[in-house]
């Protein structure tokens, strides 16, 4: 059995390494010093912690000054990148707020006409119509099913690239108990009732229900931890779906098993089956339903039209944020490669590259706890045009991250280890070019982003916010 925080493999060869390195204890008085017993009790004491880390992750510590965020290069944290992230907001985007008083809210989507669909962690739905500036009454049809607790509870929701026709909207949650959850994918149909907003302005509340709800996917194994539940989603061209699911904290190992859902991103076609052609259908022992494994805990997904590739950005432990290019039946690396380290202060693993094992496109050390992300397309904002624009927690703000074409002459950005060996093959010829943060000053915790169809960016605040960005007087 797998106890929560303390059963895991890599947490005892964390503090194994640790003491390994450390210099010999020192004898007093006849007796060892208490160098080892007191790194066990940090180890103890951080796990039951621990909670306050994660909280996505939940950090409430004073934000980290790394020089990244200063301008300066960071060779080491990013392997042998030499980008810089500009802190100017002399172009800050305006801000407004178009709501408060969310519950917790996690992710939004666009439907036609102007109206975005929010979830909230409580298990609430709810439906935000631009043209109107009104916002919905609280649908609870999936508040019974949803286990709200840590990390956990309602996560994202995406609307079916067809939802005009069939008006399917899809619901990652948290479900179960303390002892035994995990993350679970629903489709339901959406009915909007007599009272929806229509182009007369009103401000009255309007409401919808949900139809032919179908449950269409749990992740396995459960788990009893409340964390890393992951649960970010986008479609692909062929109209697949693909979802994170998280490696669940104390589960770190199984981001490595393909015979668990934890640690992986998971693909399925729309009815929730599987599709024909997924990398592991064919392999034994595999879970069919497994996209790319050796994931943490993937909060962003974003499929990019123009570039053709689908971009995911990932919590590390305390360090080690990434950004990754998705490509099928390939391994990222969690937990065998991180730049990040256990939240005792122990190594995870001495390594950062490894043959086989897929090196981030873009690294972030110290953690900016990353919520979600999108490849802008809009117009509102020409000067973001094709660049990543990412939320992030425990740093406030919103991260935009610019890319350029490696400087590999084979068009394939080759991430290469000390030995000479080929360690990524993921990055598609793409490398970090430079970053700039924004909405520093608005001092909130960015959860999630999209985009209207004039260009202004939307997003959530974990305080309960959803707030518009647009050009600036």
């Amino acid at each position: 059995m797998r106890m929560f925080f303390f059963s895991k493999n890599n947490r005892l060869n964390a503090l194994t390494n640790s003491i390994k390195k450390a210099k010999k204890p020192h004898r007093v008085g006849g007796s060892f010093s208490f160098q080892l017993v007191s790194s066990f009790a940090l180890l103890v004491t951080s796990a039951v912690c621990s909670a306050e880390f994660q909280a996505a992750e939940i950090s409430s510590a004073p934000l980290l000054t790394s020089s990244l965020a200063s301008g300066e290069t960071n060779d080491e944290a990013s392997g042998k990148d030499s980008s810089k992230t500009s802190d100017k907001e002399n172009s800050a985007p305006k801000v407004s707020i178009l709501f408060d008083g969310l519950h917790k809210p996690w992710g939004i989507a666009a439907l036609p006409n102007e109206r975005f669909i929010i979830t909230e962690r409580n298990g609430a739905l709810r439906i935000w119509d631009n043209q109107t500036s009104t916002m919905s009454n609280a649908n609870k049809q999936l508040e019974e099913s949803v286990y709200e607790s840590g990390q956990g509870g309602m996560l994202d929701v995406i609307a079916h690239p067809k939802f005009a026709e069939n008006h399917w909207v899809y619901v990652t949650f948290a479900s179960g108990h303390k002892f035994s959850n995990g993350t679970t994918l629903v489709r339901a149909k959406i009915v909007f009732n007599q009272s929806q907003p229509s182009n007369n302005k009103s401000s009255k509340p309007f409401g919808f229900e949900l139809t032919d709800i179908k449950f269409l996917f749990r992740a396995s194994p459960q788990k009893a931890a409340t964390y890393h539940f992951a649960g970010r989603m986008a479609f692909l061209p062929d109209q697949t779906l693909v979802f994170g699911v998280g490696d669940g904290y104390s589960y770190m190992d199984d981001a490595q098993k393909l015979d668990s859902h934890l640690g992986k991103i998971i693909r399925l076609n729309d009815d929730g089956s599987v599709p024909a052609d997924n990398p592991f259908i064919n392999t034994k022992g595999a879970l069919p339903e497994i996209y790319s494994y050796g994931h943490r805990n993937p909060q962003g997904l974003f499929y990019d039209n123009q570039r053709k590739l689908l971009f995911s950005n990932e919590h590390g432990p305390k360090g080690g944020d990434e950004i990754n290019i998705i490509k099928p039946k390939l391994n990222y690396g969690w937990p065998k490669i991180t730049y990040g380290i256990d939240y005792t202060g122990f190594e995870i693993t001495p390594h950062h590259q490894m043959q086989g094992l897929e090196s981030p496109l873009v690294n972030w050390t110290p953690s900016i706890a990353p919520g979600s992300m999108l490849v802008y397309s809009g117009e509102e904002f020409p000067e973001f045009k094709g660049q990543l624009v990412n939320t992030a927690l425990k740093y406030r703000e919103m991260r935009v991250v610019s890319l350029k074409p490696s400087e590999n002459s084979k068009g394939i950005a080759e991430n290469v280890g000390k030995s000479g060996e080929l360690v990524s093959k993921s990055h598609s010829g793409l490398m970090l070019d430079s970053e700039q943060t924004f909405l520093k000053s608005f001092d909130e915790r960015l959860r999630d982003i999209t985009e209207d169809k004039q260009g202004r960016l939307l997003l959530l605040t974990d305080s309960g916010k959803l707030i518009r960005l647009s050009k600036g007087d």
